[in-house]
């Protein structure tokens, strides 16, 4: 047993030796890698990828300040192939080179050479941030703006992440180094606060905290009576035989098979977040409906009874709103539309992308006029009220979403509320970016 363990044991030193031995320039080759030029905070561990043609062999990362060559510590390899990525970090007895024309090499010991050379800059210094105008007042459901300034020479990533752990992505706004992005505080949130946090590619990082006047809301209860002709409606509208079921399993049944229709889960939808600059961005009060009362606030706990028995409950993630039946639905600002078909309890609806991660959907309708892809301007008809899905009678839900969270829509049909939590909040940002 030992003999033969000894001859394993000898037969790998020989292996191994046998691809030492081996190991030629013309084996390893560096086709690119991860960055160029490398970015690296000093005083935290460098983890650089390269691709190409690789062999299992040593390899050093090495720093080259001027003519001294100073060896990274520390060292783990993983090689493959076609891939090498070693992470390295600077020798901590070693004074930081002062020299800013630094280069990083990928020595390989046996075959004595470099096989690739890219320029390092030293950043020691997070991104400077700095808050220039924020919305006066954010309510619980509602949304607000936030313009702000970010810098760094390297940056890579900016992000805003509220207390829930829900992430907002900003959009560069007018120039370079400016920013702007709406909120939305989930309605189920009993608090609200929110961080800007940016990287630059040293691994730098800084987070600042949006001064937020933040407000809270009490959103009543209400009750939904489903009349007596839900099961008539229902199964015309979704081409069902009447059923024979009683009580909650005749509710469960039809809302059972409005679900199989449903298409897509909205807030996913609506959760593509914006990219590009914004060179210049207006928004209007929404008047999805030429006149309209309000029938269903936004926030409102809502319980369903069908057949005098309570049969759901939810929140009401919209308002609604009627007129006259089949009563016509405008655009009440410019986009794209992003959905258009039936989904589950919303029946007909659409969904229009206003930019800057703004949604507007439209539920329950009993036609709509437009496509998916399609353009639609302001006053532009987009679809007609109804009764399509879980609706007791012909009406508009309308709802708003900003990056996929559910909104208080009243806000947006509201022109004050509009002037002073946005347009005022862009006069004063750009005022302080002209500086």
């Amino acid at each position: 047993m030992h003999k033969q363990r000894f001859l394993s044991f000898f037969y790998t030193l020989i292996l191994a030796a046998g691809v030492w031995s081996c190991v030629n320039a013309g084996q390893i080759t560096v086709d690119y890698i991860d960055r160029d030029p490398v970015v690296w905070n000093l005083n935290y561990p460098l983890k650089v990828s390269f691709f190409g043609a690789f062999v299992p062999t040593e390899y050093e990362l090495v720093l080259m300040n001027g003519e001294k060559a100073i060896f990274l510590t520390n060292k783990k390899v993983i090689v493959s192939s076609t891939n090498l990525t070693i992470t390295a970090s600077y020798p901590s007895y070693l004074p930081y080179p002062l020299d800013e024309r630094l280069m990083l090499k990928l020595w390989v010991p046996a075959i004595k050479s470099n096989v690739v050379t890219a320029v390092l800059v030293q950043d020691m210094s997070p991104p400077e941030l700095k808050v220039i105008a924020v919305s006066p007042e954010f309510k619980k459901g509602g949304s607000a703006l936030v313009v702000f300034e970010a810098r760094d020479s390297n940056l890579k990533k900016v992000i805003i992440k509220d207390n829930a752990k829900k992430e907002f992505y900003p959009q560069p706004y007018i120039c370079e180094g400016y920013y702007m992005c709406f909120l939305g505080w989930y309605v189920k949130n009993s608090d609200y606060a929110a961080w800007i946090i940016a990287s630059d590619e040293a691994g730098n990082m800084s987070t600042n905290k949006i001064p937020l006047n933040t407000k809270d809301v009490k959103y009543l209860v209400g009750k939904v009576e489903l009349g007596k002709t839900f099961e008539k409606d229902k199964t015309k509208e979704l081409g069902l035989p009447m059923s024979n079921l009683q009580g909650i399993d005749k509710y469960a049944y039809y809302r059972e098979q409005m679900l199989e229709k449903k298409k897509v889960n909205i807030p996913e939808l609506a959760s593509i977040h914006p990219e590009g600059i914004v060179e210049m961005f207006t928004v209007k009060a929404f008047k999805p409906l030429l006149k309209w009362r309000v029938t269903s606030a936004f926030g409102k706990v809502r319980e369903y009874f069908f057949e005098g028995a309570k049969k759901s409950e939810s929140i009401h993630m919209g308002v609604d709103m009627a007129n006259e039946p089949k009563d016509t639905i405008y655009a009440g600002n410019g986009g794209t539309v992003i959905f258009s078909g039936y989904n589950g309890g919303y029946g007909n609806t659409l969904v229009i992308s206003h930019g800057m991660g703004i949604y507007s959907m439209y539920g329950h309708c009993t036609e709509l006029f437009v496509q998916v892809g399609e353009t639609v301007y302001s006053g532009d008809k987009v679809g007609t009220t109804g009764k399509t899905g879980v609706a007791s009678g012909d009406h508009l839900h309308f709802g708003m979403l900003i990056q996929g969270v559910y909104v208080n829509s009243e806000e947006w049909l509201n022109p004050y509320w509009i002037k002073t939590n946005i347009t005022q909040v862009l006069d004063k940002a750009k005022k302080s970016i002209k500086k």
